[in-house]
């Protein structure tokens, strides 16, 4: 997510195809050591895009680093949150930086989601009980909150709910 000198020669022809500049090596290098480390190519030419929709000044690389931002910022503010939750997860699994599960008590339990396992449901007869956490009824599969995917065991608040004791077994 870096932008290479390849990416920036890109940005400047975008310009130039523009503002009739003419680039040359020069300022090649003053924009590769100008423009925000962190930008990718598709991100400063949607910056270019929108600097010349909206103003008729000669753009400047502060311009795609502020341009940039801003972007980010409102796609941000766009994204459901469930989406952004989404991708932050996947984030930390791909750097392996995997946090603790919300629903499972804050253990970082993996592969927890797919083909619900009796026993695990069975456990203080929780199949029996509304789950308090994701919502799921009586005889259902607990789902995760973010993918809507069943869970191979129940939520730790549903698993924690006393047994009542069974009638046939009563003293």
């Amino acid at each position: 997510m870096t932008l290479t000198r390849d990416d920036v020669i890109d940005v400047l022809t975008a310009c130039s195809s523009v503002d009739l500049r003419k680039v040359g090596k020069s300022d090649v290098d003053s924009w590769c050591s100008t423009l925000r480390r962190d930008l990718d190519r598709s991100l400063a030419l949607e910056a270019v895009r929108i600097h010349y929709v909206t103003s008729p000044d000669r753009i400047m690389p502060a311009h795609v680093n502020n341009l940039a931002l801003q972007i980010r910022k409102d796609r941000a503010e766009r994204e459901p949150a469930v989406d952004r939750e989404l991708r932050q997860l996947q984030h930390d699994l791909k750097h392996g930086l995997v946090r603790g599960d919300a629903q499972l008590g804050g253990l970082p339990i993996g592969g927890v989601d797919g083909k619900p396992v009796p026993g695990a449901y069975a456990v203080n007869n929780a199949i029996e009980h509304v789950c308090p956490l994701c919502g799921a009824d009586e005889y259902q599969a607990c789902t995760n909150s973010v993918s809507g995917v069943e869970r191979k065991m129940p939520c730790l608040p549903r698993l924690k709910i006393e047994a009542e004791p069974n009638p046939k077994y009563a003293k």
